[in-house]
């Protein structure tokens, strides 16, 4: 797999939470180690048999633990989706091998044995044979129905007939590889559905929607979505995503109805950003502060802490930071008076990042 070397930090709180998966091989980053990140969806067979392999194998355990600084992805998460996009993996179990000495990234997918996952983790060039070991599970949201999936739309918002787990919500039936989701047609029910017009959740006439769910007169704002509209969400607001003349607005994507709005962004988009969130705890703070996020190619970091009035009060840089889990401390005790400051780190492409802190 190729990636430019360009150093774009990926920062999001789902790392640091707690999870039972590949836990004897995560520890505290130890610097200069090369880095893996183990993708992983928790109702895969194949992950399961993995993360077993390794726990079961104290030795192998030991050696990852001692040679790379270890992040584990869940994939069913919208930010695991996400960085998981970003390197392009399509199958998991799938194990990124970053060498920190030479910059280089190998891919280790589907279930290994000990053995080979010990040749493939610590021989060079051994990553192409694990490309046919297609012990694998899909991931969902990638438009292609696999096993153990009931459905795939090709993306992760539930409400649409196939939910973020790629299974087919209650009241809906999909069918296709991509999969096509249509609600099963109930009149009363509060859905519009196929052969509908609209459904206003009720069987009255004289209400917009009489009791065969056929549209008696079109109003923007009555939250039905009826002939000539494309969403209404029950307001003739703007900037919540359906407008006051029931238009979708620009960067939404609105769905049911009445209807459910939601800000879309592609995940080339997020990349071009380069950040999906940093987490700063505790806040307030009383005496050590931890920094939390994820990178995908190394970096520094300059941290500057700045007052109410924009006076520089605090300045630190950290150097060589590892491809995957970083967790910074910077002890704040005596240093500054209790009050709001604002907290910036800069990357070495020159994203910024900035943040509000309380000291108490």
């Amino acid at each position: 797999m190729k990636l430019k070397f360009t150093f774009l930090g990926l920062f999001f709180f789902v790392l640091f939470q707690a999870n039972d998966f590949f836990k004897s091989v995560q520890s505290k980053s130890v610097k200069n180690a090369s880095s893996l990140v183990i993708f992983y969806r928790p109702d895969c067979p194949y992950c399961m048999k993995l993360n077993n392999e390794i726990e079961n194998n104290a030795d192998l355990s030991k050696q990852i633990k001692t040679k790379f600084n270890v992040s584990a992805i869940d994939i069913t998460t919208a930010e695991g989706r996400q960085i998981a996009a970003f390197y392009g993996v399509d199958k998991v179990p799938t194990i990124i091998k970053y060498d920190n000495k030479n910059e280089q990234f190998e891919n280790i997918v589907g279930f290994q044995k000990s053995g080979a996952l010990r040749k493939l983790l610590f021989h060079k060039n051994s990553s192409q044979k694990a490309l046919k070991n297609l012990n694998t599970a899909s991931i969902c949201g990638d438009g292609i129905v696999e096993s153990p999936e009931a459905c795939d739309d090709g993306n992760m918002a539930n409400g649409d007939g196939c939910s973020n787990m790629c299974t087919v919500e209650s009241g809906w039936s999909c069918s296709g590889t991509t999969s096509i989701c249509t609600p099963i047609a109930v009149c009363g029910n509060g859905i519009v559905e196929s052969g509908e017009a609209c459904d206003d959740g009720n069987m009255s006439n004289g209400d917009g929607c009489n009791n065969t769910c056929k549209l008696e007169i079109a109003v923007c704002g009555n939250g039905i979505v009826e002939s000539g509209e494309a969403c209404d969400d029950g307001n003739m607001s703007n900037g919540d995503g359906c407008n006051n003349t029931c238009t979708v607005q620009s960067g939404w994507s609105c769905t049911g109805s009445p209807s459910v709005c939601s800000n879309t962004l592609s995940v080339g988009e997020v990349s071009n950003q380069g950040v999906f969130n940093i987490n700063v705890a505790p806040n307030p703070v009383t005496d050590k502060l931890h920094i939390q996020f994820f990178l995908s190619n190394k970096s520094n970091a300059e941290i500057v802490i700045l007052d109410v009035s924009g006076k520089k009060v605090f300045q630190t840089k950290n150097n060589n930071l590892i491809v995957g889990s970083n967790d910074l401390e910077i002890v704040l005790k005596d240093k500054l008076f209790p009050g709001i400051y604002l907290l910036k780190m800069k990357f070495s492409n020159d994203k910024v990042v900035t943040k509000k802190i309380m000291i108490k």
